[in-house]
């Protein structure tokens, strides 16, 4: 018995390290998920957004916008350690949304209207402009009350 106590602890341990990786965009379950921001359910692939914070917690959004309004209330986008997007074009490949590029007036879930692409374009901008573009944008009612508790 006192031989099998040392194996049952590193098994435990073991488990316990299976967390998940704490780097990355994971895997979102469409139609089951919510969104951090707004807490609606995330339908639509091609506009999915994910933050992970420097703590490894992963955040995700059914647009980016909302993406960038919890970032600004929880530090700004350079307090998270990771921001990803989903390729519009396929809604399948993720991309590092600090590298991708923003294509404005896409109907997005939340309407913010970015979608985000991987190669530079005449109409795409880079992540600070898609940023100063939505904090610039006039505060409506609902946008003011997303993920503030109240």
């Amino acid at each position: 018995m006192k031989a099998l106590f040392p194996l049952l602890v590193m098994m435990l341990v073991g488990l316990g390290a299976c967390g998940g990786p704490k780097t990355g965009p994971q895997a979102i379950h469409y139609d089951r998920d919510v969104c951090e921001q707004c807490r609606m359910i995330i339908s639509d692939p091609h506009f999915a957004a994910e933050v992970r914070g420097k703590d490894g917690v992963l955040h995700r959004f059914d647009d980016i916008g909302g993406a960038v309004l919890w970032m600004k209330a929880h530090g700004g986008p350079g307090a998270q350690a990771e921001v990803w997007v989903m390729n519009m074009r396929d809604g399948q490949g993720w991309l590092d949304a600090r590298t991708a590029y923003f294509v404005a007036d896409q109907t997005t879930p939340m309407d913010f209207g970015f979608g985000a692409i991987a190669e530079k374009t005449d109409k795409a901008v880079d992540f600070d402009a898609m940023v100063r573009s939505v904090l610039a944008r006039p505060k409506m009612g609902m946008d003011m009350k997303m993920g503030s508790g109240q």
